[in-house]
Parts: structure tokens; C-alpha cells; sequence
């Protein structure tokens, strides 16, 4: 291949692991797989072929939170950070 996504050779490869995970008494629940997805939710992030980028739900309460202007917000905010 040259770097190209190929559908058919990675169904392929797809179905070999599934096999084999089934020969070594490895189960996937197919209800919480993903397959031919441009990007997937992984960890608190969304992981696609551009890259890794933080989920926005995940980073919603630290990018909602208003702009502190003393040392006790900036405290409170470094408490919800950390």
C-alpha cells in the first residue's frame, strides 16, 4: 500500500484479530466497537488521521470557567485543574 487507506485490506485485518481473540477465549463486545470511523472517542480525547485533540465536553468546565483576577480564583481554578 502507499500510505492510502485500503477499506477491503483493513476489513481483512479487522476480522484476523477478531479471530484470533475468539481462538485464545478474548471476547469484544461489538456493542461498544467502533469500526470505519473517521475519529473515535479515546480517553478524554478525540483521536482521528489529523491527529489528537481534547474533547470538548471533557474541557467544557475548564474553558467555561470565567477569568480569575486574584490569587484565591486563581487558587480555585488550580484546584479544579489539578
Amino acid at each position: 500500500m502507499d500510505g492510502k487507506t485500503d477499506v477491503g485490506v483493513h476489513r481483512i485485518h479487522v476480522r484476523k484479530v477478531l479471530v484470533l481473540m475468539r481462538e485464545h477465549k478474548l471476547f469484544a463486545n461489538l456493542r461498544k466497537c467502533i469500526f470505519a470511523a473517521n475519529v473515535i472517542p479515546l480517553l478524554g480525547c478525540i483521536v482521528g488521521k489529523n491527529g489528537v485533540r481534547p474533547d470538548p465536553e471533557t474541557i467544557k468546565a475548564i474553558s467555561d470557567w470565567p477569568v480569575t483576577v486574584d490569587v484565591k480564583g486563581l487558587r480555585k481554578f488550580l484546584g479544579l485543574a489539578a
